[in-house]
């Protein structure tokens, strides 16, 4: 995977209860998001790709690392890899 970053047009979002959804809008230029792909939002936590309905992508909270209502920035989305967040092997802004 070349990209270690995607830019969401979603500012943010309130933190939903994990196992809960919500929907976040992607750059309509990235294709590769997948159903079942999981994925890092800093300041919420790590969720799964659900569903995906244009450029509106389900994101269901598996990890939490805010607190259920807690308004959460959500303009950069780590994907994650089968070793874990690419972010911990260094990110790179492409």
């Amino acid at each position: 995977m070349g990209l270690t970053r995607i830019k969401s047009n979603t500012q943010s979002f309130l933190q939903p209860q994990l196992g809960q959804t919500v929907n976040v809008v992607i750059d309509p230029s990235i294709d590769w998001l997948r159903l079942g792909q999981t994925v890092h939002i800093p300041e919420g936590g790590i969720y799964a790709i659900e569903a995906q309905t244009g450029f509106i992508y389900t994101l269901k909270l598996q990890t939490a690392i805010a607190v259920p209502g807690t308004s959460v920035t959500a303009n950069v989305i780590y994907p994650i890899s089968d070793a874990g967040s690419e972010l911990a092997w260094g990110a790179k802004e492409w």
